[in-house]
Formats: C-alpha cells, structure tokens, sequence
C-alpha cells in the first residue's frame, strides 16, 4: 500500500506499507483440498487506517496463519 491521505482536506498523510502473504493448496483427492495460508508472515506493525488526527490509528492485523480442509460431496 503506498502514501494515502486519511483525511478530507488532505492534510493527513498515513505510510506506505507492504506485507507478506503465503498460500499453499493441495488436493490429495478429486473431492478434497487442503490450503494453508499465512498472512503478515514477517510481523510488520502497519497503519491500515488513521481518525481524525495522527493520535488516533488501526493497527494492522499481526502475523496469522490458517489450516483450512475443503471436502465436497
């Protein structure tokens, strides 16, 4: 994510970013797929949006990771 303005008048600038995601799929069966992802891999701390003010900003998510097992019958 690049430079963005988080206010209307433009005057509140918030940083770029970048982050990492992962993800794997595998399908051991015609009906079965296993997808493991991984998001913020390297644990970067991240402004996703600012409030009125630089006093007032949402962190980004953490690193996280997920298993998921998709069967279809």
């Amino acid at each position: 994510m690049g430079k963005r303005y988080a206010d209307a008048a433009n005057t509140l600038t918030m940083p770029s970013y970048a982050t990492v995601d992962l993800a794997l799929a595998w399908q051991p069966r015609k009906d079965t797929t296993v997808t493991a992802r991984a998001y913020n891999v390297f644990n970067r701390r991240y402004v996703e949006a600012a409030y009125y003010d630089e006093t007032q900003y949402l962190l980004g998510n953490d690193r996280r990771f997920e298993l998921l097992l998709n069967y279809r019958f």
